[in-house]
């Protein structure tokens, strides 16, 4: 066993735990990016460790959880690219919820060059909404739409293409139907 580790090392070989230090460097960077959102990475550098060690059970989860949750994170996408679009000042005044919508929209396009516009749906708010007004500076894109959201009564849904604003359940949308009387038709022979 001596000889062959100081083969090893004469030959320049890397020693087994060198290799092992590698690659669990990889996993925890693969981790890392996992937890942070950048799913895309994440399997890439997962896929890059099972070609290396193919039976890695680390990196075998992770891309299954992945590969069987990819709509659930293509929703996070947009919520954490709102997350990481501060806005240096936003002030809106006597704003419904739909012009806050796409003054935040406008903002964000505009403070990304271009290269982010969120869709953000915006259903038929509870009656009765107010206009609101609110000043604020250096916040995070996501946390505006949170404050439009509680300022609107609305609840906030990722999806996977879109945010969508909506009542939450049990709100009517609209006026109930009030029922009328049918009108009465004509009738000659009647008294």
């Amino acid at each position: 066993m001596k000889l062959l580790l100081a083969f090893l090392l004469v030959a320049g070989a890397p020693f087994p735990s060198a290799q092992a230090d590698g690659l669990t460097g990889a996993v925890n960077q693969a981790v890392r990016l996992f937890q942070a959102g950048e799913i895309d990475l994440a399997e890439a550098r997962f896929r890059q460790i099972l070609e290396v060690a193919p039976n890695h059970p680390q990196a075998r989860y992770y891309l299954l959880e992945i590969q069987g949750n990819r709509d659930r994170f293509q929703k996070n996408r947009i919520q954490t690219a709102l997350e990481r679009v501060i806005l240096p000042k936003v002030d809106l005044v006597d704003t419904t919820p739909t012009e806050a919508v796409e003054a935040l929209r406008l903002l964000v396009e505009q403070q990304t060059q271009g290269r982010f516009v969120p869709n953000i749906v915006v259903r038929t708010p509870p009656e009765g909404i107010a206009p609101f007004s609110f000043k604020l500076n250096q916040v995070p894109a996501s946390f505006v739409l949170e404050y439009i959201a509680n300022f609107s009564r609305l609840r906030i849904r990722y999806e996977q293409h879109a945010v969508v604003l909506s009542p939450p359940a049990g709100v009517t949308l609209e006026k109930p139907i009030e029922a009328q009387a049918e009108p009465e038709l004509f009738d000659p022979f009647r008294k």
